[in-house]
């Protein structure tokens, strides 16, 4: 159905209800300012409680918006945006039942605000053009088209002969409460009110109800003035009823019948009774519940499991050419109708379904349609996503050995991975081909052209310093007189021994690496050199030594840090930041290069835009024009979900604008998790928020 139809027939229930237990519960009371503030009060929350979605209040919402079935293929027909996703139906092009229903509740909108209007700028020329004098403090409009007396917003109205009358200080005492009171601003929400629910008998009674409520509290200020009941009455009596008059005044005869006659003689009823209305509180939470923001998609609903598709494209439904199309996730990342066309339900483990407000937060505007976000059951074999990826081993050129911890680095990328044990790696590969560099302390660098799938085998050739090959593990200098250090590498923090370091002398081939504890030991050329310390995912140290020393050697953790200018450059950086405290359900290490880094859905450029579209600049710092870049840090789990959001420390540019950056990255979707060695690991990244004017 229309979001728009269900609000206003939401409405209509709620007006209805609402005066329902005003004509049983208060009409006959003397509550006659109460029952004012009753009527307008019930109007306002009748107009907004169907877009509160008090369903949705954190204790009476599910702990969870959105319902994940995890028994394979799950049906998605009549479960997506309803409203926006449909199949089309064929028709003859001519308009429906419900389409002329339509036309004509748009044309009796149509005429009654216009009769509004009208008759507003009718009452206004009125004032322009006739004579207007000043009495009892009021500004009185002589109309001689005017029958009975009445009220516009600080206007009174009057026939010239009226001005003669013996009683006219009680007609302008009536009237003046009417404009005290602002009687002329509920009638112009009513007006308005009755225009949209013109079709609602129930809006059109809360009009009478609320014009004669008004007569009531004009008619009470009068008698407590001191004017004798009786002779008020017959004053009433007195005057003629007169032609029609607008929809937004109350002519001083306005409802004389023997109601309004009962109300001026009867007793003030007991204060007491102004507890029923609390009966409202149930009755507004329950129309709350009963009603569902029909604006918003942001629930799902409950799914029905179905097997038996050729394709997982078979149930779902499909937005009219005429709507946005609805985003197709597959393993956090984002696919065509036509890729999902060539995927078995077989393959699908779960899936979830993302509507409204809560969609267009975690994947953009793009997603204001809903969004289906699949899970398959081997990601990783996904052939429907490409991937590209190449595989090797590193050998030693004179014997075949393996080489553990060589170093696998796309050059210009800062992209890369290390060797196992045996000498074996995996890398991704930003492009279907790159280039790459394979280096090893004490060996020669390699060079070479790769393209997504290949295999290699690459043997390195031991350094040679003048003519000798020197072993690394015997690695010596060729000087005379023996100066040395020794020391351990640790990781900062953890003062966990780093194996494989490299210790190199700087501007010579001279060096060693760490043992299995950290442990190493190294000759010098002179007394006093400089030597480098440098490992892959971990910050590059230079430190002066001299002979004799013995070092403790702290290399601190790197973050890769996604450029998103050049969405295909990632940089290597240390950064500086408190430890956080492990979580109690894992101690697993958190890697800072591996062979598959984590994904944003999209990629890098749909990153990009996510956090440009949800950004939101804080006000004291576009006020004092503060701009500038924040590098904020971030853990991608092994589930892809994001963890351990900081600043690097001294990084930040402003406290608001690290928050916001902070809060951005935050709210970030799932990730596609990182992974060492075929096995899924947590990966600490860093991403720029920029602020610009």
């Amino acid at each position: 159905m229309n979001p728009f139809v269900t609000y206003l027939i939401q409405t209509v229930i709620a007006v209805s209800i609402f005066y329902l237990i005003y004509w049983l519960l208060l009409k006959k009371e003397t509550f006659f300012r109460f029952n004012r503030y009753y009527f307008l009060v019930t109007a306002v929350i009748a107009l907004i409680i169907p877009i509160l979605d008090i369903g949705n209040i954190s204790f009476l919402a599910e702990s969870e918006p959105v319902k994940t079935i995890s028994t394979g293929y799950v049906s998605m027909q009549n479960s997506v945006l309803p409203d926006a996703v449909v199949i089309p139906i064929e028709t003859n092009g001519k308009p429906g039942f419900l389409e002329f229903l339509g036309i004509g509740y748009l044309i009796g909108v149509a005429y009654l605000l216009m009769r509004l209007l009208f008759q507003s700028i009718l009452l206004f020329l009125k004032i322009r053009q006739d004579k207007i004098i000043r009495m009892f403090g009021s500004q009185i409009v002589l109309d001689k088209k005017v029958r009975s007396a009445f009220s516009f917003f600080s206007w009174i109205f009057l026939n010239p002969t009226q001005i003669e009358e013996p009683n006219l200080s009680d007609i302008i005492l009536h009237e003046k409460e009417h404009i005290r009171q602002k009687h002329s601003y509920d009638l112009f929400f009513i007006e308005l009110l009755c225009a949209f629910q013109w079709i609602n008998p129930f809006a059109w009674l809360l009009r009478k109800s609320i014009k004669e409520t008004h007569e009531y509290l004009a008619d009470n200020a009068v008698l407590i003035h001191g004017t004798p009941v009786d002779d008020y009455q017959k004053l009433l009596l007195s005057q003629a009823l007169g032609i029609g008059y607008p929809a937004l005044i109350t002519p001083f005869n306005y409802s004389l019948n023997k109601n309004r006659m009962i109300m001026m003689k009867k007793l003030k009823s007991p204060g007491t009774r102004k507890w029923r209305s609390l009966l409202l509180l149930p009755v507004i939470l329950f129309l709350g519940l009963a009603f569902s923001n029909p604006f918003s998609n942001n629930r799902t609903e409950s799914l029905p499991v179905q097997n038996d598709s050729q394709s997982i494209l078979d149930s779902i439904v499909i937005a009219d050419n005429t709507q946005k199309p609805i985003l197709y996730i597959l393993d956090g990342n984002e696919v065509s109708i036509n890729q999902l066309k060539s995927i078995s339900p077989d393959l699908i483990s779960s899936v979830e379904v993302l509507k409204g407000e809560s969609a267009v937060k975690v994947y953009g505007v793009k997603a204001s349609n809903g969004v289906i976000v699949m899970t398959s059951k081997e990601i990783s074999n996904d052939s429907n996503l490409q991937k590209y990826e190449i595989t090797g081993k590193i050998l030693d050129a004179p014997n075949g050995e393996p080489i553990p911890a060589a170093n696998i680095v796309i050059l210009n990328e800062n992209i890369g991975t290390t060797t196992d044990d045996q000498g074996n790696f995996k890398l991704e590969l930003p492009n279907e081909s790159a280039q790459i560099a394979i280096s090893m302390l004490g060996f020669e660098e390699v060079t070479r052209e790769v393209k997504s799938g290949d295999d290699m085998e690459i043997r390195l050739n031991k350094l040679a310093i003048g003519s000798l090959a020197v072993p690394i593990e015997k690695f010596t200098s060729p000087y005379l007189q023996k100066y040395e250090v020794t020391g351990k590498v640790i990781l900062a923090g953890s003062d966990e021994p780093i194996p494989g370091v490299s210790i190199v002398i700087s501007n010579t081939p001279t060096g060693t690496v760490s043992d299995m504890q950290g442990n190493f030991k190294l000759q010098l050329p002179e007394e006093t050199v400089q030597v480098v310390f440098s490992f892959v995912g971990l910050g590059t140290v230079k430190r002066e030594v001299k002979d004799g020393d013995k070092l403790v050697i702290k290399l601190k953790k790197a973050v890769a840090t996604l450029n998103l200018d050049s969405p295909e450059v990632i940089h290597v950086k240390e950064v500086e930041k408190e430890e956080p405290v492990a979580d109690e359900k894992s101690s697993t290490e958190i890697f800072y290069v591996v062979e598959d880094m984590p994904h944003f859905p999209g990629g890098k450029a749909k990153l990009s835009e996510y956090i440009s579209s949800n950004i939101k600049y804080p006000k004291n710092a576009r006020k004092s024009k503060i701009e500038g870049t924040v590098p904020v840090n971030f853990t991608v789990d092994t589930k892809g979900y994001i963890k351990n959001v900081f600043v690097a420390k001294g990084k930040g540019i402003n406290p608001e604008l690290d928050k916001e950056a902070i809060r951005v990255i935050s709210t970030m979707p799932k990730w596609e998790p990182g992974a060492q060695r075929g096995k899924k690991v947590p990966v600490d990244l860093s991403v720029p928020v920029k602020f610009s004017l």
